[in-house]
């Protein structure tokens, strides 16, 4: 029989996948209630030391981690990994457009991405005759996008 350390060592795919993981977990011990341990300060300093490593990371879930704890890490990756093939454009905002855009989208119910989609295409077909036309390739499943003259759109 295989100990849960042993399989939880091979949790992570690859060194990228530990690193989102890594941040979650921190993120979670240190903001939510529910992922209190007996003793945060050492979850959290051995969470430190196993870095970012798949092999460490998965042995500090093993020890530290309820099954339940785990499940809840895996489906975060899952969604992760979902999230990375849809939205996979970085864009760098100083603080103030930041702010904007987290105001915004939190008032209007909102991601990020999808309240400056909704906000910009409104300025581009209003203010510039512009609109976005969105293709999906029937076979792969791909979606690519263009910015067209408004006119253009009825072709």
């Amino acid at each position: 029989m295989v100990k849960i350390s042993e399989r939880l060592s091979q949790l992570f795919k690859s060194s990228a996948e530990a690193r989102i993981a890594h941040d979650f977990l921190e993120r979670k011990l240190r903001s939510a209630p529910s992922w209190e341990t007996e003793d945060p300060v050492a979850a959290l300093g051995a969470l430190a030391l196993a870095e970012r490593d798949p092999e460490r990371l998965g042995a500090w879930c093993g020890e530290w981690l309820s099954d339940e704890q785990i499940q809840v890490l895996r489906r975060a990756l899952r969604m992760a990994a979902q999230h990375q093939r849809v939205y996979k454009r970085t864009v760098m905002l100083s603080p103030r457009a930041h702010l904007l855009v987290k105001t915004l989208s939190e008032l209007e119910g909102l991601n990020m991405s999808d309240a400056i989609e909704r906000h910009l295409e409104r300025v581009l077909g209003e203010r510039h005759g512009m609109m976005l036309r969105t293709m999906i390739d029937e076979g792969s499943g791909q979606v690519d996008h263009d910015i067209l003259p408004a006119a253009a759109g009825g072709e």
